[in-house]
């Protein structure tokens, strides 16, 4: 400008201007573009949009994107996935989550530090409707709405929303479909009340077990002789009180055993799903089943509080129903020591659910007090048990090995969820390793605690399982030095490798060529079948 002739300076003034207007055209332009403006919404209810009253539909959105524009999915390194919702027109239907019927493309960027999982074109969501069959029939207009982060190689918009919406017709119910429909849970599966409670049969027996186990302790077995004892000079007294006198025996144990198991419940089990990934509650219970561990070694009794003891034997002395009602519970408070450490695993077995919870204690109460309830009516089956001894203790100082190696799962859960990178998979396997062969040692008589006595010999049932023990050990050795193990000990414990792939969602595995697509089964089996390549289903967690 300062080297222009005059007469040219006039002109020049506008042209710059022009050129500076021109400049910022694009980031105007860019401005007033939104995300509606580059991706388009279409839903509809397949099969002409109508369902009859108790049955399911199933909702597509499709997204159009416009060449150039990309948006995001499932999986992206930033998450910014594209997120659908209903808005209205939903009321009292169950919908399920939506998911999209092809996976997204991973792309890396020099300066990501992650792959960036984006669509082009065209990408279909669907979600799945459960309509009660309490639904009044007619029209409604399903309204809905995509959050999308358009972007294109000159950079992204704002994130905005996408609206959509959807014609559902709701005819009259068919015959035979009830009063209800069991509506889509959290992934998108039916579940029912049982399925909710988790009260499976797996779960039932596992309470049994504890229980029979428990009798089989130093702290309880030798009290069967004491119980037919006393019922049965009760029953000589009275006769025609023998069945009585052994159901309200039997309940003062049942219910002061499920009495405890309902506060234990409520006191460590109740724990919804995410707390479990909680570093801080794994490592809580690893100092749990340590502590139970310790006392079933001997290194000290857990008991009741001791007011509990000293009022139920101040009320067995009653006499009557009444007074033989709480000399079984007293019999249970007495057995605590013996039974907290079977009753504690139990009950965090069903940590996250309250029914399971009481339900199971339930079930093992039943079977800890049946025992004594059969030896009150048949004391004749009292010959037939085993004599007390040496076996008792073997039993208690066997589980506590078992718990020990179980505490040390969950205190891997804290080292993962903490990155202290110290307990590895090796390390935990090791302790397992050290477990068995310290239960095979043990049973084989070679390690003898403070409270035992050095064993003569060993019968043929003690034996066997030392062998057992000895094998597992065997067995699990070889994963120490990179070899595989058994795939149950393995989805127990977690590979650091698997561990990772869990940690950060659906992320690569250079060393196995391997991408995870973390819950989200629909979107594997469809990149599956574009691929030509099989799926392996990975069900392992921190949890």
């Amino acid at each position: 400008m300062m080297g222009a002739p005059m007469a040219l300076r006039p002109l020049l003034l506008p042209a710059a201007a022009l050129a500076l207007a021109a400049a910022a055209l694009p980031g105007l332009a860019r401005q007033s573009v939104e995300p509606k403006d580059v991706v388009r919404a279409e839903a509809k209810v397949a099969g002409g949009g109508e369902v009859p009253a108790g049955g399911t539909a199933r909702l597509e959105v499709t997204l159009t994107i416009e060449p150039g524009w990309h948006v995001y999915g499932e999986g992206d390194h930033f998450g910014q996935q594209n997120e659908l919702k209903l808005t209205g027109g939903a009321e009292g239907l169950g919908v399920g989550p939506f998911r999209a019927t092809r996976p997204p493309k991973s792309h890396k960027y020099e300066f990501d530090d992650g792959p960036r999982m984006e669509y082009e074109g065209t990408v279909t969501y669907a979600a799945e409707i459960a309509v009660p069959a309490a639904t009044a029939p007619g029209e409604r207009t399903l309204r809905g709405a995509v959050t999308v982060n358009a972007c294109d190689e000159g950079g992204c918009l704002p994130p905005g929303d996408v609206p959509f919406e959807a014609r559902l017709v709701v005819g009259a119910a068919k015959p035979g479909t009830g009063g209800g429909t069991t509506l889509p849970g959290p992934k998108g599966a039916a579940v029912d009340a049982a399925g909710e409670a988790g009260i499976d049969a797996a779960f039932l027996l596992a309470a049994v077990v504890a229980g029979l186990l428990t009798i089989a302790t130093p702290c309880v077995f030798p009290m069967l002789p004491l119980t037919v004892s006393l019922l049965t000079k009760r029953a000589e007294a009275d006769p025609t009180r023998v069945l009585p006198n052994a159901v309200v025996y039997w309940a003062g144990m049942f219910f002061s055993l499920a009495g405890i198991g309902l506060a234990m419940s409520l006191l460590l089990g109740v724990a919804p799903t995410d707390l479990a990934l909680s570093p801080g509650f794994n490592f809580a219970i690893f100092a749990f089943l340590v502590v139970l561990a310790l006392s079933l070694f001997g290194a000290f009794d857990l008991q009741l509080p001791a007011f509990l003891t000293d009022w139920s034997q101040a009320k067995a002395g009653a006499g009557g129903s009444m007074g033989l009602f709480f000399m079984g519970m007293t019999l249970a408070f007495t057995s605590f020591a013996c039974a907290a450490p079977f009753a504690g695993v139990l009950v965090l077995a069903a940590r996250e659910d309250l029914l399971r919870g009481v339900v199971g204690m339930g079930v093992y109460a039943a079977t800890f007090a049946t025992p004594f309830f059969l030896l009150a009516l048949f004391p004749g089956l009292l010959k037939r048990l085993p004599r007390s001894g040496g076996w008792l203790n073997a039993v208690k100082v066997v589980m506590g090995f078992v718990e020990v190696a179980a505490a040390f799962k969950f205190l891997r859960n804290a080292d993962m969820l903490w990155d202290w990178g110290v307990f590895s998979f090796e390390a935990v396997l090791a302790i397992w390793v050290a477990c068995s062969l310290g239960s095979a040692l043990y049973l084989f008589g070679f390690v003898v605690l403070p409270h035992d006595t050095k064993p003569e010999g060993i019968g043929v049932a003690r034996l066997l399982w030392a062998l057992a023990f000895l094998a597992s050990a065997v067995l699990l050795l070889p994963g120490l030095f990179g070899r595989r193990v058994p795939a149950y000990v393995e989805a127990f414990i977690i590979r650091d490798e698997v561990a990772a792939s869990v940690a950060v969602p659906n992320g690569g595995s250079p060393e196995h060529g391997l991408r995870w697509i973390r819950n989200d089964l629909d979107s594997a089996l469809a990149e599956a079948r574009a691929t030509g390549k099989p799926v392996f289903l990975d069900f392992t967690g921190f949890g």
